[in-house]
């Protein structure tokens, strides 16, 4: 019964929202109002034992074309396009499967990947620079070992629409994140 009540004032909300044209000009996930900004595109990937010497510096191309490059060699972990950025952003990145420590009963473990991201965009530039860190907890799936690592991404510059930059590599655990900038509308 509450959760109709409810239903309905959050519709009645949306309706006057809508009729008063507060939300005319906006659209999902679009916080920029249709004006045009730079986004970011991330991605943090494991490299497949044996695969590959070394990551490449850089790779053209969408995401599509990246992951194609790295296919059979590398798995992402995580793949990020933000919507509109602008300076002093922060962003925040967490993919993490929460589980029981199996010796300690009563706390638990997060697996997976924390990462924040400061932006900095210089006024009337499309261009981004990014830096910040990672935090990994992870189990490599060839030799079952754990991954605990503290990732520090160095400020790195990335031109609007240029490759995808290799922006960290960690070859003791296998880690890589790349990032490219585009320009648009969401």
């Amino acid at each position: 019964m509450k959760q109709a009540k409810a239903g309905r004032a959050l519709g009645a909300l949306l309706a006057a929202a809508l009729l008063s044209g507060a939300a005319a000009s906006a659209h999902a996930g679009d916080i920029t109002g249709g004006v045009a900004a730079s986004h970011l595109e991330f991605v943090l990937l494991h490299k497949k034992h044996g695969s590959m010497k070394a990551w490449p510096q850089k790779v053209g191309g969408d995401l599509a074309d990246l992951l194609a490059t790295l296919r059979g060699q590398a798995e992402y972990i995580v793949a990020v396009h933000t919507t509109g950025l602008k300076t002093k952003d922060v962003i925040l990145m967490n993919s993490s499967a929460i589980r029981p420590d199996a010796a300690m009963q009563a706390k638990y473990q997060d697996f997976g990947t924390n990462c924040r991201l400061i932006v900095h965009i210089q006024k009337g530039s499309k261009d981004i620079t990014i830096s910040g860190s990672c935090n990994l907890l992870m189990v490599d799936p060839a030799t079952k070992e754990q991954i605990n690592a503290q990732e520090v991404i160095q400020p790195v510059k990335l031109k609007e629409g240029a490759k995808w930059v290799l922006l960290y590599a960690n070859e003791e655990h296998g880690i890589a994140m790349y990032a490219r900038t585009v320009f648009g509308t969401e």
